[in-house]
């Protein structure tokens, strides 16, 4: 053997190591989900929290798995899981639209949308379905009320990157409306924002989904099977029914 030769040998192992941990690497389950209370949310002491996220964690520790829960922001996630195999993202609005686009896991809870808008005295009590179409509203792009609000017809659509910068948007007067939970007084609070001011209009039938944990496409049927018989175990356990009357889901 040449010298040459011997001297090549010793990287072509570390690049062969390499590729196997990147391959290793790219056929790991990765979950991603983003930072929105009362689903998932950190705490001061950055502790991820919520039913959703305490349901997850429950399902890692049943399924057996280390792994890491990614928090970043929703369009980031949707894309990711929407693009490449072997991501689960939660909590995702099952639609028509998304059905087909994922593999559908197990279901988290109802999510129950309403139009929030500023108390006003000079500010009419009722409008029609209609009227606020025409209205001006604040909506985290890639979401499902973002493209619900697109299919209904409403035409003034501010898109932003997260419901905090909504919320701002309304109390700065930038929008007339957000879309939001139940939720909303609470994390008005949380980013300093007055909540006493924040009147809840009306429910939006049309924008209440149920929420779920979903798999990309493409991703290996040996992880989706150890997740849904995780889940299975959960179900039987009552641990769901326990979390739920934790958090006080219906």
């Amino acid at each position: 053997m040449s010298i040459q030769a011997m001297t090549f040998k010793p990287y072509l192992h570390c690049l062969l190591l390499v590729l196997i941990h990147q391959a290793s690497a790219a056929s790991e389950l990765k979950f991603v989900t983003e930072n929105r209370a009362p689903y998932q949310y950190y705490t001061e002491n950055e502790q991820l929290t919520g039913y959703c996220a305490e349901v997850m964690a429950k399902l890692l520790a049943q399924a057996k798995l280390d792994t890491e829960i990614k928090v970043i922001p929703w369009p980031r996630a949707y894309k990711l899981a929407l693009e490449k195999p072997n991501y689960l993202i939660f909590s995702i609005s099952r639609s028509a639209l998304r059905e087909n686009k994922f593999v559908w896991g197990g279901k988290l809870m109802r999510e129950r949308i309403y139009a929030w808008r500023m108390k006003g005295q000079n500010k009419p009590q009722s409008l029609s379905y209609e009227d606020l179409k025409g209205a001006r509203f604040a909506i985290s792009r890639s979401t499902n009320a973002a493209q619900t609000a697109k299919d209904e017809g409403f035409s003034h659509l501010y898109l932003v990157d997260n419901s905090n910068q909504s919320l701002k948007m309304l109390q700065a007067g930038q929008v007339d409306f957000i879309f939001a939970t139940d939720e909303a007084p609470k994390r008005a609070e949380s980013l300093g924002l007055s909540s006493q001011d924040l009147e809840k209009f009306v429910e939006l039938d049309a924008f209440s989904n149920d929420l779920y944990f979903a798999f990309s496409k493409g991703t290996d049927k040996r992880h989706i099977n150890q997740i849904m018989t995780a889940y299975t175990a959960l179900q039987s356990t009552g641990i769901l029914v326990d979390l739920k009357n934790k958090w006080q889901i219906e």
